[in-house]
């Protein structure tokens, strides 16, 4: 069996089979997306799977549920019902069985055994059946021409399926895991590879090309103390891309109007150093100012609401609020509901005023 992992899943975050930086992205691999979600969940799996026996380790909704939470502080629903909102949209936190199709559909394609199928729910482990529910069975009969399982495709022939049967398919599952388990771990190692990572943009399938990954990697890889290191960003970021899909958006100061494009700084609202991946690249996530105002917000001496009406902190003197080109009735533009979730975290945890409360 592989012997990645030495310690406890919550204890030692490098040793994970899918990493755990893979874990904050969707993954578009040979046509099959599998969400971040469904990838914490075979993580954990796999992980249970590393450390015991495939043989007889069992892990309900409800461990998965627990863990997940505390190893990736995301909440992910046990039997919460799989629903749409009212334009179509799924949930973000469906039910663990929603994640697990996910799962499901990346094992079919690479005709690893469904590692879900030793997921039970509360209530069958509490009345020692240890039988996944229904979906997955329904799930796995898609596979048909995979499996060779020759499950009834009718969802009402299936709950007629014996748990003689059932068992006798899981049994053999577990069989398949054992025997091919470090394949199966090789397989779902793609999913570390960053060419198959999606940026997480509400469904959108927009992967980060090669150019963006090394140029995120460049500035991660610069040495020197932080104020050097932020100098740098600032000035290999206003040369990037990104400084030009804003000025195509804002051709000026977006405090103050000033049009110089020379003089315009291209500003991260949630800083670089906290941002993901996406953030950095995210141009809901910049701010054109001027050098003044670049400085003000960046050192949290201004943020703004929802509305974009400026908060000026306390510690700067009304009467200086004229040469600095600010007042009580400042404000920027808030077009899109990122930007404005980006300016909620400035608020919380950038302007002076709150991180002194």
């Amino acid at each position: 069996m592989y012997n990645g992992l030495q310690k406890g899943f919550s204890e030692d975050f490098l040793n994970d089979i899918i990493s755990e930086e893979s874990c904050n992205y969707d993954s578009l691999i040979n046509n099959i997306e599998i969400s971040k979600q469904a990838k914490m969940i075979a993580n954990y799996i796999l992980w249970c799977f590393n450390r015991t026996s495939t043989k007889t380790t069992e892990v309900t909704y409800g461990d998965v549920s627990r863990n997940i939470l505390a190893r990736y502080k995301i909440n992910i629903s046990p039997n919460a019902q799989y629903k749409q909102d009212k334009k179509g949209i799924h949930y973000e936190n469906k039910s663990i069985g929603g994640y697990s199709d996910d799962i499901n559909d990346f094992c079919a394609k690479y005709a690893l055994p469904f590692i879900t199928g030793k997921i039970v729910s509360n209530e069958q482990k509490q009345q020692n059946k240890y039988i996944p529910q229904i979906g997955f069975f329904k799930s796995l009969a898609k596979y048909n021409d995979v499996y060779k399982y020759n499950l009834p495709t009718n969802q009402t022939a299936l709950k007629k399926l014996s748990n003689l049967a059932k068992e006798a398919i899981i049994e053999d599952i577990d069989k398949k895991i054992t025997d091919n388990f470090n394949e199966i771990v090789e397989t779902f190692k793609l999913l570390n590879d960053k060419k198959y990572w999606i940026i997480p943009n509400k469904g959108s399938n927009k992967i980060l090309s090669n150019d963006e990954i090394s140029f995120i990697e460049e500035i991660e890889n610069i040495d020197g103390v932080e104020t050097e290191k932020t100098s740098i960003i600032k000035t290999r970021v206003g040369q990037s891309g990104l400084k030009q899909q804003k000025l195509q958006d804002t051709k000026c100061c977006e405090l103050c109007g000033i049009t110089t494009t020379e003089l315009l700084i291209a500003s991260h609202i949630k800083p670089w150093c906290n941002s993901t991946n996406y953030e950095k690249l995210d141009k809901e996530n910049i701010l054109l100012l001027c050098p003044m105002h670049d400085a003000l917000f960046d050192k949290g001496f201004i943020t703004f609401n929802s509305d974009g009406k400026i908060f000026i902190s306390k510690k700067l003197p009304e009467e200086e609020w004229a040469l600095l080109n600010i007042n009580s009735d400042s404000q920027i533009k808030i077009t899109s509901e990122k930007k404005a979730n980006y300016i909620q975290y400035h608020y919380n945890n950038i302007f002076i005023d709150n991180k002194e409360t």
